[in-house]
């Protein structure tokens, strides 16, 4: 199926979240296979578009483990969205998804609000 009759209502820029894991079956790596995306943060939640411009951070912890950490932020859509459910007066504003299992699942975390675009990054 193909055609704009088939395209789910997006905004530019940004849209979901998505992961995807790599499985290495050998030692040298030649050989992987890559997992579907998942979402794991919703352009519907809130009704804006996230976007992301970096790779996790790993962070070690104090006493073993690790968080992984993914700045993301929420930015307002540009075009015509009259007709959509995107709230184009929605707050715009920054924050870090953060994974306790490697990836497995996932938390937003804060909310630091701005009135110029903000690329996510973290240190």
């Amino acid at each position: 199926m193909s055609g704009p009759e088939f395209l789910v209502p997006r905004w530019l820029p940004g849209g979901d979240v998505k992961v995807m894991t790599v499985e290495v079956s050998s030692t040298a790596g030649l050989d992987h296979r890559w997992s579907a995306p998942r979402v794991v943060l919703q352009e519907a939640d809130g009704n804006i578009p996230k976007v992301i411009g970096n790779p996790p951070l790993v962070v070690p912890l104090l006493g073993g483990g690790e968080h992984w950490v993914l700045p993301y932020w929420r930015e307002r859509p540009r075009g015509r969205t009259q007709d959509l459910a995107c709230q184009p007066d929605a707050p715009a504003y920054s924050g870090t998804l953060v994974s306790a299992d490697r990836g497995v699942t996932w938390r937003p975390y804060g909310a630091v609000e701005h009135t110029h675009k903000v690329r996510g990054a973290v240190s």
